[in-house]
Parts: C-alpha cells; sequence; structure tokens
C-alpha cells in the first residue's frame, strides 16, 4: 500500500501541479509539501481535508492506513487567533515519543512592526535576496538537523486584517542544539524591506526556550497588517551538543 507521502505526491502530479502550486493553495510553504510527499511528516487532518479537496483525491483513507509512520500532534493557534486554518503546529514522529524526546517551542515574534530596522542579513541595503533563504543545510550524520514546517494564516482583530506566520523547526537527527541567534527580514510590495535580529539573550528574556533538546522543535511567529509584505526570510543560528556550529535558512511566501 502505498505510503501518503506517495499518494499525495500521485495526486499532486495526476492535478498537474508543482509542489509550490500545492503550497500556494494549500497555505503552506514549499518545504511542508515536499516534508509531507518524503514520508519525513504528516500534516492535521484538517489540513489533510483541504488537501484531499484541492487536489480531488480521497487522502484522509491514505493516513488511516499507516499506523506506524508519522503521526501528528497539533498546537492549538495563540489564544485570539482563528483555527482552523491558523493552527501553528508540530509535528512528531511516533518513535521520537517512544524515545521520550522533548518538545520545546518557543514563541518569539509578537509583532514584526515592533522592532527597529536593522542591515539586511544578505548584504547589499534593504534588498531582499530570496536566494539567501533558499541555502541548504546539509544534513551530515552526528550534527543537528533541522527541517522546517511553516504555517500562515489571517486572523482579525478590531476590523483590520492581520497576516499570521509561525516558523517551525523539527530536528530530525538526535543531536540538541543551542539557538544563540534569529535573522528576519520581509519585503513588502513597494519593495521596502524591515530586518530585525534577536541575540540568545533576548530569546530568553521573552521567556523562549532557545535549548533544543534532540527530536526538539523551535519556532517563532509574529504577524502583520495584511498586504504590507509579501515574503519574510529567516535565519536561525547556533551550535549543537558536538560544538558545530550551523546555519539554517527558510523563506516563507505571504
Amino acid at each position: 500500500m502505498q505510503t501518503f507521502g506517495e499518494q499525495l505526491t500521485a495526486a499532486r502530479k495526476a492535478k498537474g501541479m508543482t509542489q509550490e502550486a500545492l503550497a500556494q493553495a494549500a497555505a503552506v510553504t514549499r518545504q511542508t509539501v515536499s516534508s509531507w510527499e518524503r514520508g519525513r511528516t504528516i500534516p492535521d487532518l484538517d489540513t489533510i481535508r483541504r488537501l484531499s479537496g484541492i487536489l480531488g483525491a480521497d487522502l484522509i483513507r491514505a493516513v488511516e492506513g499507516q499506523s506506524a509512520t508519522p503521526v501528528v500532534d497539533s498546537i492549538a493557534p495563540p489564544e485570539g487567533q482563528d483555527a482552523p486554518a491558523a493552527a501553528g503546529r508540530r509535528q512528531i514522529k511516533k518513535w521520537w515519543i517512544i524515545a521520550g524526546a522533548a518538545v520545546l517551542v518557543c514563541v518569539a515574534l509578537s509583532f514584526f512592526l515592533l522592532f527597529p530596522r536593522k542591515p539586511a542579513p544578505a548584504g547589499g541595503g534593504d534588498v531582499f535576496n530570496a536566494a539567501y533563504y533558499q541555502q541548504e543545510t546539509a544534513n551530515e550524520a552526528g550534527k543537528a538537523y533541522f527541517v522546517f514546517d511553516n504555517r500562515v494564516w489571517e486572523n482579525q482583530s478590531n476590523g483590520t486584517t492581520y497576516q499570521m506566520y509561525e516558523v517551525v523547526m523539527h530536528e530530525q537527527n538526535g543531536v540538541a542544539f543551542n539557538v544563540i541567534r534569529v535573522d528576519a527580514q520581509l519585503e513588502g510590495n513597494n519593495g521596502v524591506v524591515k530586518s530585525t535580529t534577536l541575540d540568545e539573550q533576548t530569546l530568553r528574556a521573552t521567556l523562549c526556550a532557545v535549548d533544543v533538546p534532540a527530536f526538539g522543535t523551535f519556532s517563532v511567529n509574529g504577524g502583520f497588517p495584511k498586504g504590507e509584505f509579501v515574503r519574510g526570510g529567516f535565519t536561525v543560528y547556533g551550535t549543537d551538543e558536538n560544538g558545530e556550529a550551523l546555519t539554517f535558512y527558510s523563506l516563507m511566501e505571504f
């Protein structure tokens, strides 16, 4: 029997859609779709129903036949945010749970617009370099490695629609990781870029868990009035338990 990832891939190709097109239709990132298709993670049931509608395929049945494969543990959205499309979520493989791995979630950014401007991390002033955030960090044995599972959704507050987002990283290799800095950059429709840097001291001061355990989760989230920005880039710097300095990158379309 085909796995969920295999059936998702087949249904997407039968519909003539690329991973990017499916990601946009499902309000997730291309990396998330890739993670589903490779069998690394499985979306929550609400997302699976949405995917089934988009692709015209019964993907619920595909998941029901996968009792031994990765399972989903949904995270409720922060208070005041809309579910079901809202929920930032973490997805945990069953064997992680058996191993007793702790999952830590760090919520670092409340609203991006509250942070001051900083130099663009890729250099070149106020220029958004998408290729910089599409870099792939090598997955090497014995080193920490994160897979991104990002989410975007909308939230209404006092008559204003906010674009919300959550950048979620799942450690895959069983190696603990200490986050020492997070750089984030947003690009607007008018070309203006807003950048911010959160160092380890700032992250700890906001009660965030920056010591990510083996198979743990690290995330930052935020939001802004809908329409002000079209995409964001995120860079996470840190050192794993073996002393390896590592950097992870993610590009998010709003």
